[in-house]
């Protein structure tokens, strides 16, 4: 009976490692995901000869995001 609860925690233990994995690459695929937008605001912004506003505004963004990695 020792054995049996011994591989259900082991399981359970399994279970718990693999979503831990599933939820931190989600993570750092959003954060990829928002430093691309943010590259690709402040890009548009510079090439367009926007705002120096906006163009700070999209710099903030990436450096915001570049710490959040």
């Amino acid at each position: 009976m020792s054995g049996a609860r011994a591989t259900a925690a082991a399981c359970a233990l399994a279970l718990a490692l693999t979503l831990a994995l599933a939820l931190t690459l989600a993570l750092a695929l959003a954060l990829a995901l928002a430093l691309a937008l943010a590259l690709a605001l402040t890009l548009t912004l510079a090439l367009t000869g926007t705002g120096a506003l906006l163009c700070a505004l999209a710099l903030t963004l990436l450096a915001l995001t570049l710490l959040a990695l």
